[in-house]
């Protein structure tokens, strides 16, 4: 059963997290089930309002960054700005629909910003290389937050896995087209996606989030009748950058350490798109 919580107590500890962190620029990954739900407003879209309202109250006018991923584009190869919905959140989508056209045109891993546009929303061939928001995060000196989402929802350790060049996914060619109302402009996506084989690429998140905390990376401080984790973006790079210079599979586990390993043994390595997937049309 879901557990009922006051406004002035979610508010407060918001306040309490944007007050111990001084970055200007947030990523913010959303699970409202884990904040608890609100005593008071009854219907959905007075419930998100009010999400919105004490997080907007609370960051006192910093950026604060959404993902609305769809993943759509994989199958259809077509990405409409204005109307694909957001497949991970209801806030981010409630927050996609405030201001459509303030989404990135990046196909698939794409955000939108609150309360003000202040990053490109120029597409990223790329959705992970330096140009992309990941980048701009990074030299903007971001913070990446959890506010009741899981830290296996990291994305952020794609953007860092292409930094390094790492082996164990190949770039694959998307290319397709976004649109934006009227206007349709065709795009060279790829990005560096995961081998079609089952535990190819398994991540061990819970060593992972262990491990952060121990190297006092990753904080932790009470959301609701949940959490919120967080760390600062060029924190985070600068140290996983060190450890996959060590340990090029530090992220996986072991299981997915095995697989490669055996796949290494019938594919060239690192692996390339051809060697798992037929050609697509260009």
């Amino acid at each position: 059963m879901t557990l009922l919580v006051e406004r002035s107590l979610l508010e407060k500890q918001l306040e309490d997290f944007f007050e111990k962190h001084s970055e200007e620029k947030l990523l913010l990954h959303t699970d409202i089930g884990a904040w608890g739900l609100l005593k008071g407003p009854k219907e959905r879209n007075e419930i998100l309002a009010a999400y919105v309202e004490s997080l907007s109250k609370a960051s006192s006018g910093r950026s604060l960054f959404f993902p609305v991923f769809n993943y759509d584009y994989g199958r259809s190869r077509r990405y409409d700005v204005l109307h694909d919905r957001c497949q991970v959140g209801a806030l981010n989508e409630y927050i996609r629909l405030q201001n459509p056209g303030k989404r990135t045109r990046t196909p698939m891993f794409n955000f939108s910003e609150w309360p003000k546009a202040s990053f490109s929303l120029i597409p990223s061939e790329n959705p992970f290389e330096e140009s992309s928001l990941w980048g701009e995060l990074c030299q903007r000196n971001g913070r990446i937050c959890f506010l009741g989402a899981d830290f296996s929802a990291n994305t952020f350790i794609h953007y860092i896995e292409e930094k390094k060049g790492i082996g164990y996914r190949y770039l694959k060619p998307m290319p397709g087209v976004v649109v934006v109302g009227t206007e349709e402009d065709r795009v060279n996506f790829f990005f560096r996606a995961r081998p079609r084989v089952d535990r190819a690429v398994e991540y061990d998140w819970d060593r992972l989030e262990a491990d952060l905390v121990r190297e006092h990376l990753l904080d932790c401080q009470p959301l609701g009748i949940g959490k919120i984790l967080t760390y600062n973006a060029k924190d985070l790079l600068e140290y996983w950058l060190g450890r996959l210079e060590d340990d090029e599979f530090f992220f996986l586990t072991d299981a997915s350490k095995a697989k490669i390993a055996e796949l290494r043994r019938s594919k060239p390595y690192p692996f390339h798109f051809e060697d798992f997937e037929q050609e697509v049309e260009k």
